[in-house]
């Protein structure tokens, strides 16, 4: 068994080199990424501005009688330039302008839109702008852990080229970069994640990237065998002769180990679980009003509303179309309200009930049940900022393999299903692999333990490297 465990961490350790080697150097990459070379930007969040009743000179119903519009997916209002318009969703990802006070089309408006909202979270000048680009899908630079698409890319002539990525349809920023961050990324997903291989979802990728964590365990499991079987002295009390390099590799090793076989093994949960990846957080179920539901003005909801509505949207409960008012109150943050399209009636606890069905049609069973919803207005550990979207309603159900899904209301989008073995992988990971169990202590001291695990890691192989280039010259 000693021959086996010696034999098969030494041949496993030899294929693995360079890979584990790489895992290391790229790891090193993480907390500069995330904090100590991450640049800084104005803001990180926009306040909203509350409509006027008065712009609404053309309501939504004549808007669509006047271009022929029989139904659109969704609707929301945006000012821009001082100006507001309708921004009319379509499911296919585009979206149509027309002015709130002359119902005319905006066609080249957006433009003007994803600019306005680079400005406003960088604090740069339009000048300073270099370059806008609309995206469709997730690249290198913008990963899936960015959430928001389509969105759009606008690079600045500062900073060090400084990027923002922004969702004209939310107003939300996904990310931001410089040329430093950028090359940081860039190293990290293909020698960490090996995303030259394919996306998250890739066979591929996540097949040889699971054999080779995996293999990566066994040796450190090995190498644990071989130091518990392989004593320092002999039976007789003599001590065993070493050479440095040997000597070293062992005591840095059984060091590192627990550092080790903690990424192996979090990495291959985390891996393993991207078999059955969940893009989900791409879709949304639009409520699809058509135009002759329309019987009651828009303007008379703001009017007659007790606070100022920063947004507008449709919902459909039950068969009936809605207007969904977003609301500014400091004192209950993410409030609504829902009118009829019919006859302006107010539907109590309207979010509520929108987020049960639209998180009903997400869960994928016609049995599922919600037991309870609880609106969302902060990012938490439960659900972080990596999902973007606030507020949201958490649904949860039973007889669904969801145990909660969180739904984006205004949006009618998706934004996180969560299953039993989701929440085991997510502790597993966070604390085992991102060594967030030191968070209590010091996000600073995490972040200093990544780098010490990811250069212990990185010494122990260097040293077995030497091990073996060694015998091969003596050979």
């Amino acid at each position: 068994m000693k021959t086996f465990f010696y034999k098969s961490h030494r041949w496993f350790a030899r294929i693995l080199a360079l890979p584990v080697i790489l895992w290391a150097l790229s790891g090193i990459l993480h907390p500069f990424m995330a904090n100590w070379s991450k640049p800084e930007i104005a803001h990180r969040f926009l306040r909203p501005q509350a409509i006027p009743a008065a712009v609404l000179k053309v309501d939504i119903e004549d808007v669509l009688k006047r271009h022929a519009i029989n139904r659109i997916d969704n609707l929301h209002m945006k000012q821009i330039d001082g100006q507001w318009y309708y921004q009319i969703i379509h499911s296919g990802g585009t979206n149509d302008y027309y002015s709130t006070l002359t119902g005319e089309s905006a066609p080249d408006i957006e433009l003007a839109l994803v600019q306005q909202l680079a400005l406003g979270y960088t604090g740069y000048s339009t000048d300073q702008i270099t370059e806008t680009e609309r995206l469709t899908e997730f690249r290198t630079s913008y990963r899936f852990i960015n959430r928001l698409l389509p969105a759009y890319r606008v690079r600045f002539d500062a900073d060090n080229q400084f990027e923002v990525y922004v969702d004209p349809v939310t107003g939300k920023l996904a990310t931001y970069s410089n040329a430093t961050t950028r090359i940081q990324k860039a190293l990290f997903a293909h020698l960490h994640t090996w995303y030259f291989l394919g996306n998250e979802s890739s066979p591929l990728r996540v097949t040889l990237v699971s054999i080779f964590i995996a293999l990566a365990l066994w040796v450190g499991i090995g190498g644990v065998s071989i130091w518990a079987c392989l004593p320092s002295t002999f039976r007789n009390g003599s001590k065993r002769k070493m050479r440095k390099d040997r000597y070293f590799h062992r005591l840095i090793g059984i060091v590192t180990a627990l550092f080790y076989i903690m990424a192996a093994l979090s990495g291959l949960t985390h891996v393993l679980k991207k078999y059955t990846f969940d893009w989900g957080f791409m879709e949304a179920h639009h409520p699809a009003v058509e135009s002759h539901e329309f019987d009651y003005e828009l303007s008379d909801f703001i009017t007659q509303s007790k606070h100022p509505v920063q947004d507008i949207a449709f919902a459909r409960i039950d068969g009936q179309a809605y207007y969904r008012l977003s609301l500014m109150n400091r004192e209950t943050p993410g409030q609504s309200a829902y009118a009829s399209c019919h006859d302006g009636t107010m539907l109590e606890n309207g979010d509520a009930r929108y987020a049960t069905e639209l998180a009903i049609h997400f869960s994928e069973s016609p049995t599922a049940q919600a037991t309870q919803t609880e609106l969302a207005t902060s990012f938490t550990n439960r659900y972080g900022f990596i999902y973007k979207r606030l507020p949201v309603q958490i649904v949860k159900l039973t007889n669904s393999p969801y145990l909660s899904i969180a739904v984006d209301t205004p949006y009618a989008h998706l934004s996180k299903r969560t299953k039993p073995s989701d929440i085991a992988e997510a502790l597993i990971f966070i604390n085992l692999h991102k060594f967030h169990f030191a968070d209590p202590l010091s996000k600073e001291l995490r972040d200093w333990l990544t780098v010490i695990a990811c250069l212990l890691i990185l010494l122990t192989s260097a040293l077995g490297v030497s091990l073996w280039l060694r015998k091969r010259k003596r050979c």
